[in-house]
């Protein structure tokens, strides 16, 4: 039987000259000259900390929500113009999916 997809939410935004994409439900940041860049670095970093996770059982620490600020960030994306990418882990975690909101 199949297990359900669990969705993350991320963004990507320019920040002093490259891109920042950040999972908000991992804390999780990279970065990256475009966008793109950015998003595989983002989406390889969240595949390593879940295979950690289930590799040493260590589920009570996998879910650490980004700070306040970064929350803010997000709702300043979603009144502008932004477009939604949803990104698989298919490579490494096929359950696993990341929604990010791209500010335009």
């Amino acid at each position: 039987m199949a297990q359900p997809a669990l969705d993350l939410r991320a963004m990507v935004y320019p920040e002093g000259g490259e891109w920042v994409a950040h999972c908000l439900d991992l804390d999780i940041v990279s970065t990256g000259p475009d966008a793109d860049t950015a998003l595989d670095q983002l989406a390889e970093a969240v595949s390593t900390q879940l295979w950690y996770t289930r590799t040493h059982d260590n589920f009570r620490f996998l879910f650490r929500p980004a700070p306040p600020e970064a929350w803010e960030r997000l709702g300043e994306i979603l009144k502008g113009p932004h477009k939604t990418i949803v990104r698989s882990l298919a490579d490494h975690d096929p359950e696993f999916a990341l929604h990010f909101l791209l500010a335009a």
